[in-house]
């Protein structure tokens, strides 16, 4: 991601981490909202080489959808909002995240990540422009105690 300044989460096996995204989302670039989905996109910190292009990225780690009929159940929704609790998700694959560096979760719609990826495949400028995915994104670091040195500062957690 390229900005200005960055704010990185701290993150530990009982966080909660709910995400908010306004309703219209399902809408965007959509002719049928009942087939899109809240798609996340799980990133290591830790870089690889993908591809014939030989572009060195952020691991991928998972990718989760959920369709607007979870979605539309949630309990913790608000008038314009869904709010869904990723707090399990990013539990399940605490292994996985790199523990020097940032990891990355991406938020955008099943919808609008395609309609990203079509615009970059006919549109060569467009394809500079968007260096990385122009998606809401939360950057953070989850700590567990397996990864504490110090017994004693197991009360922070």
């Amino acid at each position: 991601m390229l900005r200005k300044s960055r704010e990185i989460l701290y993150l530990t096996p009982i966080s909660t981490v709910k995400l908010r995204m306004k309703k219209h989302m399902l809408q965007e670039e959509c002719d049928y909202p009942e087939n899109n989905a809240l798609y996340l996109m799980l990133l290591s910190g830790d870089l690889v080489t993908y591809g014939d292009e030989g572009r060195t990225k952020q691991r991928h780690i998972a990718t989760h959808q959920i369709y607007k009929g979870v979605l539309d159940h949630s309990g913790d929704n608000e008038e314009e909002w869904y709010v869904y609790d990723i707090s399990g998700l990013l539990r399940e694959y605490a292994k996985e995240y790199a523990t020097d560096s940032p990891n990355n979760l991406l938020c955008t719609t099943t919808e609008l990540r395609d309609c990203h990826y079509r615009k970059q495949e006919n549109n060569a400028y467009y394809h500079i422009q968007a260096i990385n995915l122009p998606f809401p994104n939360i950057e953070f670091y989850y700590l567990t105690l397996d990864q504490k040195n110090d017994k004693e500062a197991s009360h922070e957690f």
